[in-house]
C-alpha cells in the first residue's frame, strides 16, 4: 500500500459519512402508509388521478408525466379500474392478461424505497375469499435484483411498502396463486429513499479516525527510526 493511498483510504471513510451522513438499514416491509412515510424520504406518489374513473381498456405503456413513472406489462395491455371495481378506494391501475401476466411499474430513477396498493382483481372485479400471494420483483437496468412474498386480502386490498433490498428502477407485480382470472391492481405508488442518520454511521467514522491515528503513529515511528 502506497503512502498517499495510506491517507487516502481513512480520509474517503469520513468524508463520505459527513459528505452523505447515511447508511442504509436492513431490509424493512411496512404495512401502512403512515409508517413507511415515516421511516422514508418520498420523491413521489402516483395517484393515477389523471385517468378517466371508469373501467376501461387502455394500452400500455402508460406514462404519467407528472411523476416520470410508466406502468406496463408483459402483453402491454392494461386497464383502468373505476373507483370500487376492485374494491379500490380511486381510480387505479391493472394489468389486463389474468396469470400469465405481470403489472409492470417502471420508475423514471433509482431508489431504495417503494410502497403501494395492491388489490385482488378476480374476474371483472369480484374478489377471492381469502388472501392471495404475490410477488414484487425489483430490477436495476433491467437485471433482477430480488423478490419479495406478499398477500393481498379480498375487499380492501393491502398495503405494501419496502426499504433496504437494494437500489432499483422498476417493480413487477405478480399473482403467484395460480387463480386463472387473477389480475394486479394497484393504487398509490410512492418511491423514494431510505437512510439511516449519522449516528447510526458512527462505526464508520470510528474506523476512519482508528485508521488516520494508525497511519500517524506508523508515520512518527519511521520518522524517528
Amino acid at each position: 500500500m502506497t503512502q498517499k493511498f495510506k491517507k487516502f483510504v481513512p480520509t474517503a471513510a469520513i468524508i463520505g459519512v459527513f459528505a452523505f451522513g447515511t447508511v442504509q438499514a436492513d431490509a424493512v416491509t411496512y404495512d401502512n402508509f403512515a409508517a413507511f412515510d415515516a421511516a422514508n424520504t418520498i420523491a413521489y406518489t402516483e395517484d393515477f388521478q389523471t385517468l378517466a374513473d371508469a373501467t376501461a381498456i387502455i394500452a400500455g405503456p402508460r406514462n404519467f408525466a407528472g411523476t416520470g413513472l410508466t406502468v406496463f406489462s408483459s402483453s402491454q395491455e392494461l386497464f383502468s379500474a373505476a373507483t370500487g371495481h376492485s374494491t379500490n378506494t380511486s381510480v387505479a391501475i391493472g394489468s389486463d392478461d389474468p396469470y400469465t401476466d405481470f403489472l409492470g411499474l417502471s420508475l423514471g430513477g433509482i431508489f431504495n424505497a417503494a410502497g403501494l396498493n395492491i388489490y385482488q382483481n378476480y374476474e371483472a372485479g369480484s374478489q377471492t375469499n381469502t388472501d392471495q400471494p404475490f410477488d414484487i420483483s425489483l430490477y436495476l437496468a433491467n437485471v433482477l435484483v430480488t423478490t419479495i412474498a406478499t398477500s393481498v386480502a379480498p375487499n380492501g386490498g393491502s398495503y405494501f411498502g419496502f426499504d433496504g433490498f437494494g437500489i432499483f428502477d422498476e417493480i413487477r407485480v405478480f399473482s403467484t396463486s395460480g387463480i386463472d382470472g387473477l389480475f394486479e391492481v394497484v393504487d398509490n405508488v410512492s418511491v423514494g429513499n431510505h437512510v439511516v442518520p449519522i449516528p447510526a454511521a458512527l462505526p464508520l467514522l470510528g474506523t476512519g479516525l482508528a485508521l488516520m491515528g494508525i497511519v500517524g503513529w506508523r508515520r512518527k515511528r519511521k520518522i524517528a527510526a
